[in-house]
């Protein structure tokens, strides 16, 4: 294990991958009819900035403000800075969507990179309301096509999305087919967090004060999954070990030993992810994992400690 739970996560397993872009005058599009899609996503997908970097994808920040001052999110402010703050403040954080304005500066950035057309996943509308700002960013800007995507998710089940999405518009596939792929394993993604604590859903406004007192009180961790786009409890154990239990145990039913992809995101709770993750590597032997944090816009709901397990074949 060696490093402290705040130590900064680093993907495991990761096949580094060339991108190439245009080169010379950044304006003009392929030749010979080439189509060139490219993919952006959100902060809320947690994707290793390394990975998102070595597949190409672009990622907007999302906005968290503490202690009066904003922050883009992972960006200004990085997981570990924010959860030391988040552990010794009263204060809890506030977050926002990313501005269309955001977006479309995204856009621009990839059509100057030779980019003929986007697909957008996004944080689920569930959630937040970066969908609407992705949307009216496509409705804003027509030098390209844009199709914009609700990921219905979060986390690295929205970050999966767009994965699989920038590895097939590698391959010249066409913007319908690189919606469809990252539809495809949206659809097949699951989410599964356990949270050790009631209290920041509580402050967030997620779940009401006497539940929240009443699961503290009764020392209840409980299980949320991402049921039709919002948080859902999913179940409510009475230890943490058999939270963490659970959702192992629900990845280990669900994936065929050799086949699935798998990540692992912690929320200042590096050393429980090391253990879920090396677990599950061991019983399901996925063919990609990746362990990462939780970015400060989920981390502000989560509250310190939660452990997320997202999974597919």
């Amino acid at each position: 294990m060696g490093r402290s739970a705040g130590a900064r996560s680093r993907p495991v397993n990761l096949v580094a991958r060339e991108w190439c872009c245009s080169s010379g005058d950044e304006e003009r599009l392929p030749e010979g009819g080439d189509q060139v899609i490219r993919v952006v996503t959100d902060s809320a997908s947690d994707l290793p900035p390394e990975l998102a970097d070595a597949e190409g994808i672009e990622v907007v920040p999302l906005y968290v403000t503490f202690g009066g001052e904003t922050y883009r999110d992972g960006v200004d402010l990085k997981p570990q800075e924010f959860f030391a703050r988040l552990r010794a403040s009263d204060e809890l954080p506030t977050t926002a969507q990313p501005t269309p304005g955001d977006f479309v500066r995204a856009f621009e950035r990839l059509a100057s990179q030779g980019a003929t057309g986007i697909v957008v996943l996004t944080l689920s509308s569930g959630i937040s309301g970066t969908f609407n700002s992705a949307l009216q960013a496509a409705r804003m800007w027509k030098e390209r096509a844009v199709e914009v995507i609700d990921s219905r998710t979060a986390l690295m089940a929205q970050g999966f999305g767009a994965l699989a999405a920038a590895r097939l518009a590698r391959a010249q596939a066409s913007l319908e087919e690189v919606a469809n792929e990252a539809r495809r394993v949206l659809k097949r993604t699951r989410l599964l967090a356990a949270v050790p604590t009631l209290e920041y859903l509580r402050r967030g406004g997620r779940i009401g004060r006497a539940a929240a007192l009443v699961g503290n009180l009764l020392q209840i961790k409980p299980v949320v999954g991402d049921q039709d786009g919002v948080v859902t409890p999913v179940a409510r154990l009475r230890t943490w070990k058999r939270a963490l239990g659970y959702i192992m145990n629900r990845a280990v039913e669900e994936l065929t030993p050799g086949q699935g992809r798998l990540a692992v995101m912690h929320a200042d709770a590096l050393e429980d992810a090391q253990r879920v993750l090396e677990q599950l590597v061991e019983r399901v032997k996925p063919v990609e994992t990746i362990l990462t944090d939780f970015s400060p816009v989920l981390g502000t709901h989560s509250g310190p400690g939660a452990i997320c397990v997202v999974y597919y074949q």
